[in-house]
């Protein structure tokens, strides 16, 4: 059996990862200090010349940004993996026609000879030709 491998979509990764980040700051959270998270940025710039409660606010946006963002990150690319996968093994199952399906005079499919088998099996000699 050999192994697939897959190339990273950022871009997927970044959007999925941003939206796992930023939804839990408008979300309330029971048992907390603040209501919502978000919260600490509007105490950040509400109190820019208390330097006591600025650096509370700051403590705050550092401490949600980190447990938010490393599974926000984490489990963006785990989404983006099963993403990709998906849409790989989507081209892998359109079916292709080898060069003895078609009429090499006109190309066009051989009429009666294209069957799943032959596909799959002019796939599979393609395969071990490339190994």
């Amino acid at each position: 059996m050999s192994i697939k491998r897959f190339k990273t979509n950022r871009r997927l990764w970044f959007w999925i990862s941003l939206v796992l980040f930023v939804v839990p700051w408008f979300l309330p959270i029971d048992n907390v200090l603040v209501d919502r998270p978000v919260f600490f940025w509007i105490g950040l710039f509400a109190h820019l010349g208390d330097a006591g409660e600025t650096l509370g606010a700051l403590d705050g946006i550092g401490m949600w940004s980190v447990l938010l963002g490393l599974p926000a990150i984490s489990l963006g690319w785990v989404l983006q993996c099963v993403v990709v996968m998906i849409r790989g093994e989507r081209k892998l199952s359109v079916e292709t026609l080898d060069f003895d399906d078609v009429d090499p005079e006109t190309l066009a499919p051989k009429i009666g000879e294209v069957t799943k088998e032959s596909i799959v099996r002019s796939i599979r000699e393609d395969r071990e030709q490339s190994q």
